[in-house]
């Protein structure tokens, strides 16, 4: 049988070209005009010359005065939703419940060519930059100055990705989201120090090494491993799905147990109009988190060819039952897992 039309245009073109490029706006928009709205007191406050001597962000981290000058505010902006009891929550949960962001484009940047859906070239390579655009909201105005580079290298992968991944290529990840994301987010919430903050900004980094150290040390000691590229996969996202859902069960389900619904809304609702700073800082990574998990969900289901429209609601049901009760980052993970089992690596 030839291909529908319709599900060929509307994922390989629509989709790319309307959807994904609006989000992208309304995210930049919502994210961008609260980091307007505190930044100029931010920056007053902790990190203008004449704070610098008592100011506990305004530290030489690299001696360049400009440079410092920016660290300094990038800084600022985690140190006052941390020192905010549901800003150090929120910021708890974000983190806890995000290697599924960093694990979907690692798996999609691994599939082979004719895996990676139905949507064409152009479709995946609009597809994803924008995804991955979004995805690492989850370091906020720390990866603002990486994303350009990672759009470019995730555009580049879809054209130089191996033919057949092997299962050292997936296992490549787990270092990459354990020693490149999970360890310096730890350091970030357990130390609470602006250095410690600064070394985490560029997390990135650490997370493309990782990945590509482990890479070379298994190819150095030709080694093989005895489990099959598609099992790796699914490990990943089982142990995505698993991380993510604890920090949802110790974090949220104390409030829907109790009932305790103002908390629920502090803890997820950005304020429209924030009263202070502090509302302002946690309105806008309350935004990064929403954008970053509702791209990552659409990008899932892009490849779902859906047999009726009953299939489509209960897919809709089962999401949304899924987000209250494992949460957003443990649902993407456990839609990526059943996606794997129709599209193997």
């Amino acid at each position: 049988m030839g291909r529908d039309p319709v599900k060929s245009v509307f994922p390989g073109r629509v989709l790319p070209l309307t959807i994904y490029p609006s989000l992208t706006l309304l995210s930049l928009y919502l994210i961008l005009g609260h980091l307007f709205e505190f930044e100029s007191p931010l920056r007053s406050e902790y990190c203008s010359p004449s704070t610098k001597n008592t100011s506990t962000y305004a530290l030489p981290y690299t001696g360049f005065e400009r440079f410092d000058y920016e660290l300094c505010f990038m800084v600022s902006v985690f140190h006052v939703a941390l020192n905010d009891s549901i800003g150090y929550t929120f910021l708890k949960y974000f983190l806890g419940t995000s290697s599924i962001y960093f694990v979907l484009p690692c798996l999609e940047a691994l599939r082979p060519p004719h895996t990676a859906g139905d949507e064409g070239r152009l479709g995946r390579s609009l597809r994803w930059p924008a995804s991955w655009l979004l995805a690492t909201q989850v370091g906020s105005k720390a990866s603002l100055g990486v994303k350009e580079d990672q759009k470019q290298k995730t555009g580049a992968d879809q054209e130089n990705r191996p033919a057949i991944p092997t299962a050292h290529d997936v296992l490549g990840i787990i270092p990459s989201v354990v020693l490149g994301g999970a360890i310096p987010s730890y350091a970030l919430l357990h130390y609470q120090d602006p250095k410690v903050t600064v070394l985490w900004q560029i997390f990135p980094v650490y997370v493309f090494l990782a990945g590509w150290i482990y890479r070379r040390l298994a190819n150095l000691a030709q080694s093989h491993s005895t489990t099959s590229a598609t099992n790796a996969s699914r490990f990943i996202l089982i142990a995505s799905f698993l991380t993510s859902a604890y920090f949802h069960l110790i974090i949220v389900w104390p409030l829907l147990v109790s009932g305790d619904v103002t908390s629920l809304r502090q803890l997820f609702l950005p304020t429209h109009s924030p009263a202070t700073v502090e509302s302002s800082v946690i309105a806008f990574l309350q935004y990064d988190f929403h954008f970053a998990w509702i791209s990552a969900l659409l990008v899932t289901f892009l490849t779902v060819r859906f047999q009726s429209v009953w299939h489509a609601a209960r897919m809709v049901v089962v999401t949304s039952v899924g987000m209250v009760i494992v949460g957003p980052g443990a649902t993407v993970a456990g839609a990526a897992l059943w996606q794997e089992g129709r599209t193997q690596l």
